[in-house]
């Protein structure tokens, strides 16, 4: 939540908007490190049903608290900024945003949200597509909550160096085409992330120039073929690690 006060340094007018980003920040980190240190000394391993009720709980609390800058900065109502962090959270690209309106904290806020949900779910499509198909599974009769922990640390490490290079790739070709710096960062992250959240009310049809278009183009099919370049890359990892372990 502190990464689009980035842009003050360009948009000094918008200072004033810095704690309705760091006051909900610090409730989830003072949130986490109580939880954190009420339950570290607990070594239960959750079970599957137990792991995904926990990320629920934890997704939905990221959801609720980023609707308090759409609220505060974007003068939303709650229900119009649920929706907008819902959206954003899981690069669904409905908006209910006036672009035209908002500061530029807040839609670089918007492309954020977009850019973490994206991977998110690209990690959880990998992690999914490695247990379906074997790859990286736990030798030796495991545990099934084992192997899935596995997987999507693979998954996870895989996908999240992938989507940096992608979404660095995606900021130099949108640049090199004609946007300024902030249009291309923020396009570069929801196209990746094929979440659809733009800066501009006309969309992409702003930019009425084929080169353009064509980044983006490229920048979101990369982005949505991520999960499969992590799968293969994972694929060769393990068939070489048991072929080393083989061969000892």
């Amino acid at each position: 939540m502190a990464v689009p006060l980035s842009c003050l340094d360009q948009f000094t007018e918008e200072a004033r908007f810095a704690p309705s980003f760091f006051l909900p920040a610090l409730v989830l980190v003072i949130g986490g490190l109580f939880l954190w240190r009420g339950f570290r000394r607990h070594h239960a391993k959750l079970s599957i049903p137990d792991a995904c009720l926990a990320g629920m709980i934890g997704m939905g609390s990221v959801v609720l608290l980023s609707t308090v800058p759409l609220m505060a900065v974007g003068d939303l109502p709650f229900w119009g900024a649920l929706c907008e962090s819902t959206s954003g959270w899981t690069a669904t690209g409905v908006s209910v945003v006036d672009t035209e309106q908002v500061p530029h904290v807040l839609l670089l806020w918007r492309s954020v949200m977009q850019l973490a949900g994206g991977a998110a779910i690209t990690i959880l499509l990998a992690a999914v597509l490695m247990w379906s198909t074997g790859v990286g599974s736990p030798p030796g009769g495991d545990r099934v909550e084992e192997g899935v922990a596995r997987l999507v640390r693979l998954a996870a490490g895989q996908v999240t160096w992938l989507y940096l290079v992608y979404t660095g790739l995606g900021i130099y070709l949108l640049k090199v085409t004609g946007m300024d710096w902030f249009d291309a960062i923020n396009h570069a992250f929801t196209a990746v992330s094929a979440g659809g959240f733009t800066t501009k009310p006309s969309l992409v049809g702003t930019y009425d120039a084929p080169a353009i278009q064509f980044a983006l183009a490229v920048t979101m099919f990369l982005g949505r073929t991520c999960f499969l370049v992590a799968f293969y890359r994972v694929h060769r990892r393990e068939r070489s690690r048991l072929g080393s372990e083989s061969g000892a």
